[in-house]
């Protein structure tokens, strides 16, 4: 392939004719290429955390067994070079390098060489929305050098011309632990020089010197080295011309272009001639660090700090204490963390330079899928996932252009693809061409709210499958019990939407006040400019956002400026501002109105405004998710927990269970409209492990007895209580909550005589953090310690006393065995419904993890291997059945969910057609036990799969749950199979035989057993 660049000479047209010839001939064969034979897609996917104890060559090690567990894909997370230390990977770096602390690229090679040897592909995490900006960053430091006019300033969504007139064009870097003068005057803010560079140093973070205040360290003293050494000395004189250039270097702030290029290109000059001078001359290589030195102040002297001071303001930056963040910050952030900055990604460099590393790894076929994290951060996250796909698509045309030799000129066959590209998704935007390459999305989708049907990706990463899956094993008729015991344990009886409506409010006036600020300063600026709606106070306007955003019934809404307001949002729209003004009766009502009209692009209707109306429009779509996410997720959830396991990532609180025909039609509908959505039930964001959420459910199967423990737990413990702030801690709310979590997370096989190692440590640092997310009690920006210490006090009390848990573990016990039968059936149908199953790293064993960090503890792949063989050994050995049963009666290590989950995922990725575009109906039950299952029957061109699985066992196992709903349990209890399904069927867990009689599979013989069955189509001998 060569590039033509001489489009005057005689031939060009023709040339031009043939580019568009070739690009067109790319265009269909790709076309074909994605609707007969698209790329790979997973069948199942393992989540793996990288960071630097678990890197590159171990998850290789693990690849084999992966693979013989049935996995299709590694699923890993972000791997780019982070913040060190980093245990995540979300604070991306530098998207151009691998991290490091994960390995290098040779061992990045051997990774994808065991993943290919094993016929394995691997689902990236991207993370297009924010950079890790606490350390060394070098692009968000150069900006902190230059300011906007820094290259790489375009890279960050940063406010140039806040409120704050003091901050125009400057960053409020809300970093330190105190205010800012008691730092300066403690001497915690210390110059210091690195080779021919200036930087502030503060503890860890060190932080460049603007290039014209170079001259104000250079000054000092000068006539004390003049009077020592002489004008005429040669390295006094190239001093002297260093500090001169630095005097004389342009302003940045309304210079000309010309003019800020030749301050960039000089200030990287200065500091190489520094840099050499001090390494020719020991003279001025002291004198300079003198007058660095110079600059440090004298505690308890604080006229002794002037100097630094004043070199502090001419920074871009501007020092603050971190408290001053909420209000003030003016840069995009990631919800509240200040250390991860909002990156501008809809810029196309700013794409290219993100993806660029990626793209050469799909390039290469070594990356096979897409995880986009946190696309609701995101300006126009339909343009993201578009320019996503047919960036893919025009690398996919390149590799083919080169394979095939051609000469043509690149750009130009790139111009006439990207066009063709747009116009084929424009006319069919869910077809295979707009989602050529497999993506998920992480999206949380609320109640009554759909995936945008235009977004060319495959689905989600699966939150509103784990909570309908979850609800399957909630007892609906409970609810009122179970609210009733709540309440009077907590004495709260408010709706979950009052207090959602009071924690989202919370943060917008505490932890996002400063993107609820930014937003009511747009909007100010909007009616300043429209005579009708001038007379709006600011104060009006911003309380009208707030309400608004505090009323919002989803994570946000995706108006895009010039283009109609998209049928689904509209309502979320009209929903917000009529909830905020009922809730507001003393507010003019004709602010809400105003503000109604903006959010639909409709108001102000003046031409010339347009263009403020809809970035307002786009930063309110981008701030309305961090308000829901923690208002909703890190506040309300941990402040009203009647039943722990609901309140998910996701969730819903107010539906209490999932009833089976609810169900079916949500997996009819995932079949239809996203097939390749992850279905999860457990990820690093998860508020509790899935085996800890199936022993809370059981709960709901017990109410009387849960209101009984309770209330004896509260009496027995009420003198462990420690008062703080006025009041017994914990609060009884809080105690609730650790009392289910308790439950769910104790260990098979832990006696009452003494808490397990490690558990009392577990549960103090979640109580620890549910309080301060609760922000009720206690906060993280506490400094009063004696909350969270009479929290730690009180588990630890609880947990050393023995007539307290001779009480517990009988009744956890209990749950615990009903929680294995739940377990097993969110296994068995996760891994045969439709869409692609996904195992979180660990959770092929019994999953007792809570919040992070607790969930991301090392997992110990040699057990899990170890136990896999020996369940390999026992399938020849002694037979399926045999093994089944043995490992069902002793299911405390977990084995029968590895069992379970290997011999499903095998069985999916040998038919992987049938569980991936198969039909999809439900099975019904008839006879006493019917309400306790739930069955449904995957058919693709002859084959079939017929999942069977209980639900709301508690009270079919027997006072003591020693026992799983086995055979009698079942009583005449049968599955009508639907017309025309096969007769013939084989348990692919027993291999055991099962024939239908007369369209009829009796439940008794089908779960005699285990209590859950794959059953696979298999004709008479």
């Amino acid at each position: 392939m060569s590039f033509r660049s001489t489009p005057d000479d005689p031939g060009a047209a023709a040339a031009a004719e043939a580019d568009d010839a070739l690009a067109d001939a790319l265009f269909e064969a790709e076309a074909r290429a994605a609707a007969e034979s698209p790329p790979r897609r997973p069948s199942a996917t393992y989540r793996l955390q990288l960071y630097k104890g678990f890197q590159f060559d171990h998850a290789a090690a693990v690849v084999d067994y992966l693979a013989d567990l049935g996995v299709s894909d590694c699923y890993f997370s972000p791997y780019l070079d982070a913040r060190p230390g980093s245990t995540h990977g979300y604070d991306v770096f530098d998207h151009s390098r691998i991290n490091p602390e994960i390995g290098d690229e040779a061992a990045h090679r051997r990774l994808l060489a065991a993943l290919t040897d094993r016929g394995m592909g691997q689902v990236l995490d991207v993370v297009p929305n924010h950079m890790g900006i606490k350390g060394p960053n070098r692009y968000w430091l150069e900006v902190m050098e230059a300011g906007p006019h820094a290259p790489s300033s375009r890279f960050f969504d940063i406010d140039w011309h806040p409120v704050k007139e003091e901050l125009d064009g400057r960053v409020l870097l809300a970093i330190l632990e105190d205010q800012y003068g008691k730092v300066l005057e403690d001497g915690k803010l210390v110059l210091e020089r690195d080779g021919g560079s200036f930087f502030v140093r503060y503890h860890e973070t060190r932080l460049p010197l603007a290039p014209k205040s170079y001259a104000r360290v250079l000054e000092r003293r000068t006539e004390d080295l003049l009077a020592r050494y002489g004008p005429d000395d040669p390295h006094v004189q190239e001093y002297r011309s260093i500090w001169a250039s630095a005097r004389n270097l342009p302003p940045f702030a309304g210079g000309r272009p010309e003019q800020v290029e030749e301050t960039l290109r000089e200030k990287e000059v200065i500091k190489r001639r520094i840099e050499r001078l001090c390494a020719e001359s020991e003279v001025i290589r002291e004198f300079l660090d003198a007058n660095v030195a110079s600059f440090r102040g004298q505690p308890g002297d604080p006229r002794s700090f002037d100097a630094m001071d004043r070199l502090l303001e001419e920074q871009v930056y501007r020092l603050a204490f971190w408290r001053v963040a909420a209000d003030e910050i003016n840069y995009r952030r990631f919800f509240d963390i200040n250390d991860l900055a909002g990156v501008r990604v809809e810029e196309p460099d700013v794409f290219e330079f993100i993806h660029s590393l990626i793209f050469r790894w799909v390039d290469e076929g070594g990356v096979t899928g897409l995880r986009v994290d946190h696309p609701d951060g995101l300006a126009d996250p339909l343009g993201y996932f578009r320019r996503l796909q047919e960036s893919l698509f025009l690398r996919a045309c390149r590799r083919r252009l080169i394979a095939e030799d051609a000469v043509g000129d690149w750009l130009a066959i790139a111009d006439r693809l990207r066009r063709r590209h747009r116009e084929a998704v424009a006319d069919d935007p869910t077809g295979p061409l707009a989602r050529r390459f497999p993506i998920v999305a992480e999206k949380i989708l609320s109640r009554g709210e759909a995936l945008p049907d235009d977004w060319p990706i495959d689905g989600t990463v699966g939150y509103e499958y784990l909570n309908m899956l979850n609800g399957l094993f909630i007892d609906p008729e409970a609810a009122g019990a179970i609210a009733a015991t709540y309440a009077e344990f907590t004495g709260d009886r408010r709706p979950f939407a009052d207090v959602l409506y009071d924690a989202k409010m919370l943060i917008t006036r505490v932890s996002l006040a400063s993107e609820v600020q930014v937003l009511a300063r747009q909007l100010d600026r909007l009616c300043e400019r429209d005579r009708r709606h001038r007379d709006f106070t600011l104060g009006e306007l911003r309380a009208a956002l707030r309400e608004a955003i505090a009323c919002f019934p989803v994570y946000r809404t995706y108006l895009k400026p010039g283009q109609e307001v998209p049928r689904r949002d509209r309502p979320f729209i009209d929903r917000a501002v009529a909830a905020a003004r009922r809730r507001n009766p003393s507010l003019d009502a004709t602010v809400f109105d105003f503000l109604h009209g903006a959010l639909l692009m409709e108001q102000p209707a003046i031409e010339s405004i347009a263009p403020a109306r809809d970035a307002f429009v786009v930063r309110f779509q981008q701030t309305t998710g961090p308000v829901q996410a923690k208002g909703l997720e890190d506040t309300a959830f941990y402040r009203q927990a009647t039943l722990a396991s609901i309140n998910e990532v996701g969730g819903d609180p107010w539906r209490f269970g999932v009833r089976p025909e609810t169900f079916h039609e949500e997996n009819a509908r995932r079949l239809q409209d996203w097939p390749g959505s992850l279905g999860t039930t457990a990820t690093h964001d998860t508020k509790r492990g899935e085996d800890v959420r199936a022993r809370i459910n059981a709960i709901s199967e017990l109410p009387d007895d849960w209101r009984d423990h309770l209330a004896r737990w509260s009496r027995r413990n009420a003198s462990k209580k420690v008062e703080a702030h006025g009041a017994p801690a914990p609060s009884p709310a809080e105690e609730y909550l650790f009392y289910q979590v308790l439950l769910g997370i104790w260990p098979f096989g832990a006696t009452a005589a003494l808490a397990p190692e490690g558990i009392v440590a577990r549960l103090q640092e979640y109580m620890i953090k549910a309080v301060r997310e609760a922000k009720v009690n206690t906060t993280w920006t506490d400094a009063d310690p004696s909350y969270v210490e009479a929290v730690a006090s009180f588990v630890a009390a609880t947990l050393e006393d023995a007539a307290f848990l001779a009480d517990v573990v009988p009744f956890q016990a209990r749950l615990a065995r009903i929680g294995v039968v739940n377990s097993l059936a969110q296994t068995l149908l996760k891994l045969a419904s439709p869409g692609v199953p996904d195992v979180y790293q660990g959770c092929e064993l019994w999953d007792l993890c809570l919040v992070d960090p607790d969930n991301r503890r090392p997992v110990d792949f040699d057990r899990r291997r170890a136990l896999f063989e020996e369940i390999r050994g026992g399938i020849e050995r002694e037979g399926r059945e045999s093994l089944a049963r043995r490992l069902l009666a002793n299911p405390d290590d977990g084995a029968i969910k590895l069992y379970l989950t290997a011999t499903v995922l095998n069985h999916r990725r040998t038919h992987a057609d049938l569980f991936g575009t198969g039909s999809y109906r439900p099975v019904e039950a008839q006879g006493k036990r019917a309400a306790h299952v739930v069955a449904f029957l995957r058919e693709h061109k002859g084959n079939a799969a017929l999942a069977v699985a209980p639900r709301l066992v508690g009270r079919l196992m027997g006072d003591d749950a020693a026992n799983p709903p086995l055979s009698a349990v079942w009583a005449d209890t049968r599955l009508t199979l639907p017309p025309n399904a096969p007769a013939g069927w084989r348990d692919a867990l027993t291999d055991r035989r099962h024939d239908a009689d007369r369209g009829h599979l009796s439940l008794p013989e089908i779960l005699d057993a285990l209590p859950v069955a794959l059953l696979v189509a298999e004709p008479s001998p």
